[in-house]
């Protein structure tokens, strides 16, 4: 689950909370393992534990995702579902909820958190008249919010804006470093970029990209649908989902292709990988030493924690809390990343700060401890200890693994990052394989 999504989907799940929709209830997650392990994590905070998530696959079934055990539904539901709530933020929650009806689910109790980036599914019947005139009316706010976009930046007749639909942080990344080549190849001189967050921005002007604009997430879903569908002149979509990024190459013709690949192949359609732009984050030094300062961060003698990801399953907390653990007899000083209002590791203290300052933050402290997420590509030139882990998780339809999509190293950006896939044993907590991963 990407930022903005989380941040939506956490206001839905205060108004349920507050609605006691979830009173006297066992809880569980209906589909993506990784959207479960976030979710859980804010549920926790408010005193409403998860039970556990329910998906339909067989691989699955058994495993534990985010230290949140998976169920199939037919096994979990099977003496009933009584005094039971399911949440989910799929586009397929109709036939999820007819599955659950059918094992004696009660309606109410299921919740659906967001909306989502797809055009075809934006409100309303697919084939109703009302769908189709709302939709002529937002792509004509659309055309008129490119004129608009148009004017602010100057760009004229031949300028173009492109527009970053996903908001995966990696995929900014990756979309940002390659934009300015994309442009010259294509001829275009003057551009704007849309970007989805406050953080994109960051990353945007890092790439020394000057004309950018924050669009919230309906603004954005309807200049991706008159790019994508309409075609319209003077705007382009730059930045889609792994997922959809990877079919596209594959029906191209290629091989599975690692991120950086993806982007520049089959996106840009560059014919071969090249230089990407350097990336050269505008940081405040007196504001890093102040934050360092007030938070008791030690020079060179910390570790920031960054442990949640949004487009790869999360890492179980029984590996964090012994990697916690064997650093803390290490003596360093633990720092949970808490940025966008996650929760911070258990024995380690919250830390948060802009995208901008997030290089000089991890510089200062000496260490980055991630799991593989955008985070990764934004803090792949660090000048630090990098270690990035991965599960052992297998990625489009059993194609690849997510190491051979996401690895920094193969992507060409790695800058002397370990990279770590963890084994059962680590995944589980045992902390002699934890300290045998990581050579401690």
């Amino acid at each position: 689950m990407n930022t903005q999504d989380f941040a939506d989907a956490r206001k839905k799940l205060e108004t349920l909370i507050r609605a006691g929709a979830f009173k006297n209830k066992k809880i569980f997650f209906f589909g993506r393992t990784d959207d479960a392990a976030v979710s859980s994590a804010f549920l926790a905070q408010k005193g409403l534990p998860v039970f556990g998530i329910l998906n339909n696959s067989k691989r699955l079934a058994g495993q534990t995702c985010g230290g949140l055990k998976v169920y199939k539904p037919e096994e979990i539901f099977a003496g009933g579902a009584k005094g039971c709530a399911a949440i989910t933020v799929s586009r397929y929650h109709k036939a999820m909820l007819a599955q659950l009806e059918k094992l004696g689910f009660d309606k109410n109790c299921f919740f659906r958190l967001d909306k989502f980036y797809y055009f075809a599914t934006a409100g309303g019947n697919d084939d109703s008249l009302w769908f189709f005139l709302k939709n002529c009316f937002h792509m004509l706010r659309a055309k008129l919010l490119v004129r608009w976009l148009t004017a602010k930046y100057g760009l004229g007749k031949e300028g173009k804006v492109y527009v970053c639909g996903y908001p995966g942080l990696g995929d900014v990344y990756l979309a940002c470093a390659h934009l300015g080549r994309h442009a010259k190849s294509s001829g275009t001189e003057k551009y704007a970029l849309v970007v989805p967050h406050e953080a994109g921005r960051d990353i945007a002007l890092a790439f020394d990209i000057k004309n950018v604009a924050v669009l919230g997430k309906q603004a954005r879903l309807y200049l991706v649908a008159l790019a994508r569908f309409l075609q319209e002149p003077g705007i382009e979509t730059i930045c889609l989902s792994y997922d959809y990024a990877n079919n596209f190459a594959v029906g191209l013709g290629f091989k599975q292709l690692n991120m950086r690949d993806i982007y520049e192949q089959a996106i840009f359609t560059f014919p071969r990988r090249g230089p990407k732009a350097a990336f050269r984050p505008k940081s405040d030094p007196e504001y890093i030493e102040r934050l360092m300062a007030e938070r008791g961060v030690a020079k060179g003698k910390s570790a920031i924690f960054f442990p949640y990801a949004g487009s790869v399953d999360n890492i179980p907390h029984l590996f964090w809390l012994s990697l916690i653990a064997c650093l803390k007899e290490k003596g360093y000083g633990l720092f949970s990343n808490t940025t966008n209002e996650e929760v911070a590791l258990p024995g380690t203290k919250p830390l948060s700060f802009p995208v901008r300052e997030a290089k000089a933050v991890v510089e200062y402290a000496g260490w980055a401890v991630m799991n593989r997420s955008g985070i990764c590509d934004v803090l792949s030139q660090a000048k630090c200890r990098k270690t990035v882990f991965y599960m052992p998780q297998r990625w489009m339809d059993n194609r690849g693994h997510i190491f051979d999509a996401f690895s920094l190293r193969a992507m060409g950006m790695g800058e002397g990052a370990e990279e770590i896939v963890l084994d059962g044993q680590a995944l589980r907590g045992d902390i002699t394989a934890v300290r045998r991963q990581l050579g401690l």
